[in-house]
């Protein structure tokens, strides 16, 4: 199991007793506050965000359902001021959103858009709700992902 590994390879790290050779610490957590908290404090650290583990699964190479990445996303609004041509599979379809915030801000939304919403974007002047994992350095939210298109409310 996970678990039982992670007892092994603390002990092989140990065996090593090498300053450059440091095993990565594991939690257990018990309830979602725990994971919360713990990203929380991760984040803050300068992690990118968690990877949970079953203690109880057994190895697999690669990928699997027994683990799970845990990053925090937020979201926010902002309105569509424009559209950019697709290319390749969505040549003659919207291939992003050209959105601005309240704040001024101007950029696009390509990620997350299906294949209807290419077909028939939000109207200009809509207000769309995108995701997003952080700011660059100039602000622009890193790995913006078109959500939804938002009711239509005065603002």
């Amino acid at each position: 199991t996970f678990t039982e590994r992670c007892t092994d390879y603390q002990q092989l790290v140990a065996q090593l007793a090498q300053p450059w050779v440091s095993a990565v610490a594991q939690t257990k957590l018990v309830a979602d506050q725990d994971i919360e908290a713990l990203l929380t404090h991760a984040v803050k650290e300068g992690s990118e965000g968690l990877m949970l583990r079953l203690g109880t699964a057994s190895y697999m190479p690669g990928r699997s359902a027994n683990q799970l990445k845990v990053k925090p996303v937020e979201d926010a609004e902002a309105q569509v001021v424009g559209y950019e041509s697709g290319h390749g599979k969505y040549e003659k379809l919207i291939g992003a959103l050209w959105v601005q915030t309240s704040q001024g801000l101007r950029f696009k939304l390509g990620t997350g858009l299906s294949d209807v919403d290419r077909q028939i974007p939000p109207a200009l002047g809509a207000w769309v709700t995108y995701t997003y994992r952080g700011k660059t350095t100039h602000g622009v939210p890193r790995f913006a992902s078109y959500l939804r298109e938002q009711p239509a409310i005065e603002r």
